[in-house]
This record gives C-alpha cells, structure tokens and sequence, in this order.
C-alpha cells in the first residue's frame, strides 16, 4: 500500500510539471488569446481544439502508461445564433464608440475604421445629448421613446449621452457638467420646459429639438425644431364622449403652465365645454401649480369644491390617478360618482384601479421622428424650424364608466 501511495504521489508530481511545461512553452495573454482569435472570448463557443503533438519523455525511474476516460464536460453550441451575435454586436458598438478596453481587437479596429468613412459626423463630434430635467426611467414613454430614438440613429455610428440638469445649472443657466459640448453633434431635450434656459440652448448654434416645450403662449418662438404629441383632438373627443353620456359639469385637472402640452389640452378641453354649452364646469378646474407635494394640493384643492364636477379631464395620467386617490379619500367613487380620464396611457394606467381611460400617445412613433428630425438638422442646419405633432388616440376603460 505505501509503494502504491508513493506511486501514485509521483504520477501526480509528474503531470503537473509536464502540464506546467506545455503551458509556459505556448503562453499567452488573455488579450493575446483573444485578438488572435475573437470568438474564444466566449467560454463555451466552441469545443476545445485539439492540438497533437509529441509526448515529453518520462523522466528516468518512471514508465508511461495510459488511461483512456470518456466523459462529459460544459463547452457545448447554445441552440440560437443569437446568443453569440448579440454579445458581439455590443462589443463592436463599443469599439466604434472609442471605448479603448476594446480598440486594440483587429476585429473591431476594422469595424470602427469602417464606420467612420460611412458616418456624416466628423471624427470629432460623434456625441448626440439628450438633456432633461428628470429621471427618464420613471417614464415608460420616455424609454419607450429612447429605445426607438437610439435604434434610428444607429447609423450615424454615434455615441448617445443622456445628462440631467441639476436645479442649480437650471437655476443658472448653465450646461450640465457632464456634457462636453465641443464633441457634442446634436442635442434633444425632453422635459426641459424652463424658457430662459430653452432659449440659452437656442443661443449655442448646435442643432436641437426639443420634445415638448415651455408653454409658447404670447413668447418668442424658440429658434429649434420642436416635437409634439396631438393634443387637442382626443381631449376634445374625451369631453365628446361625457356630453354623449349625460356630463354636463366637466372640469380640468392639472397644471395647465407646467408646458406646452399640458397647456394645449386645457385649451382643448375649455374649447370643448365653451362649444357645447357646459361652461359650469370651468369654475372647478383643479390646477395647483408649483407644489412639491402635488397629490397633497390637489386633495386641498378638491376638498374646497362647494359642488364637485361629474367629470374630470387630466393634463397626465398620473394627475389622474392622484385625482381619484383624492376623491376616494372625500368619500366619491370613480366611476360610479365621478368621471375621470388621463392622458400618456402609461402602463399604470391600465392596472390601476379603476382601469384608467386615457389617451395613447405613440412612443416608438415620437422617437423615430425625433430621430429624423435631429438627423436632418445635423445634416441640413439651414433648413426651417420645424413643429411637428404625431397621432394620439382615445382609449375608453372603467373609469369612464366603460
């Protein structure tokens, strides 16, 4: 038994020095391993490789014997090509991006190269920002809007920087620290409805769009392409619809001054009961402005009411669901006493309770011509300013009573 444990000793002593040997006689860098071939990157890419070559001989004292194993190991094919090509489509928008970690793959050296003789951006301007006052993430329109924005300017091999204004640079009219505005191509704001700070961004000779605006009513116009949402046409449909179902007090919910879309659909919605004859309603708007803590002023706001309205149209659908909190505190029920439509049909609105009527606004649709219309500026900076509206639609749920 003790010979057995020496022998076994040494048959381990020795594979581990000759595979000791093999290695450092074909050593490489990981990075080495890669440039030389890119798709060993991947783990499980592909089966190892076999490589024969000439057994080192036993060292003297020692016999060679063999042992044949059959056995199972991880390196196997994924079942969807899609699982290689997406990884690497990542790794080459990065190379192309100048992110250096990645710049020295042949490969991708290639691909940038490539991607810099087709792009209409000079080698020194290749960033397109986006500037806004909030957290986009808290917006499914917003990402909505952002994925199909990215998607449509692909090709111009840029890099996409998103930069929020912080109250302080709102306050000063100043650039968000962040934001290099040397290598800057084009930028697009969104929520970004201060208008001495619109106008500061106007004044850098950079080309811009806004989505959605500072309200414009009795002001300059900005000197920017400008994005909107139809604002008018399904809120009035909205009160349409009440009148047909026996409404007669509509009012208003929401700060009409927060920005140009907001103000358009107050606009929209006094049009619509000054039209049909239902102006009582007018005097039960509920629109506190400027309040930190909007669901609590607006609960004030209501609570003042001598004689609630039978409807409510909101400038959002989170004033909406604010709104029917408030009432439900006040002793209403939506629908059952009171009417209540938003407006984005933002994904809670078709899982709050009641399900929220409101009016659809076309994400993919807004970033892909946000896209067109920043691009087009880069490319043609002469052109006109543009104002652009895409479709909205109105979609009827419980909490109009369908």
């Amino acid at each position: 038994m003790l010979t057995m444990n020496k022998l076994t000793m040494k048959m381990r002593l020795f594979a581990a020095f000759l595979l000791l040997g093999l290695w450092g006689a074909d050593a490489q860098t990981a990075r080495e391993q890669i440039a030389a071939v890119p798709e060993r990157a991947g783990g499980i890419y592909h089966s190892y490789e076999y490589r024969p070559a000439a057994a080192a001989p036993a060292p003297d004292g020692y016999t060679p014997f063999y042992i044949s194993h059959y056995g199972r190991h991880g390196s196997r094919w994924h079942a969807s090509e899609s699982v290689y090509a997406g990884p690497l489509k990542i790794l080459r928008k990065a190379a192309e991006m100048g992110y250096k970690q990645f710049a020295y793959l042949p490969l991708f050296q290639e691909d940038a190269a490539k991607a810099a003789e087709h792009s209409i951006l000079p080698s020194d301007k290749r960033e397109i920002a986006m500037l806004t006052t909030q957290f986009l993430s808290s917006s499914h329109f917003s990402s909505m809007m952002l994925d199909r924005f990215q998607s449509e300017i692909e090709h111009l091999h840029s890099c996409t920087t998103i930069h929020r204004i912080s109250p302080i640079e709102l306050k000063e009219k100043k650039l968000p620290s962040s934001l290099n505005i040397q290598r800057t191509a084009g930028i697009i704001c969104i929520e970004v409805f201060d208008y001495d700070y619109a106008q500061m961004l106007c004044d850098l000779d950079v080309p811009l769009l806004f989505v959605d605006t500072p309200v414009m009513d009795m002001r300059p116009p900005l000197k920017a392409d400008r994005l909107y949402m139809e604002n008018r046409i399904e809120v009035q449909n909205a009160v349409a619809h009440m009148v047909q179902r026996g409404k007669k007090r509509i009012s208003f919910a929401g700060d009409k001054n927060h920005c140009q879309s907001f103000f358009e659909r107050y606009m929209a919605y006094k049009d619509a009961v000054e039209y049909f004859g239902l102006t009582e309603g007018l005097s039960t708007c509920a629109m506190p402005s400027g309040q930190q803590n909007y669901p609590v002023s607006l609960y004030e706001t209501i609570r003042r009411f001598k004689t609630m309205p039978d409807a409510f149209v909101c400038a959002n659908d989170f004033v909406a669901m604010d709104l029917v909190k408030a009432l439900n505190e006040l002793g209403y029920s939506v629908p059952d006493d009171i009417w209540v439509c938003g407006f984005d049909d933002s994904q809670e609105a078709s899982y709050f309770a009641p399900h929220l009527t409101s009016i659809h606004i076309h994400g993919q649709i807004m970033g892909y011509t946000a896209a067109n219309l920043l691009m087009t500026r880069i490319e043609e900076p002469s052109l006109n300013y543009r104002t652009v509206y895409t479709e909205t639609n109105l979609i009827l749920r419980e909490s109009t009573g369908d």
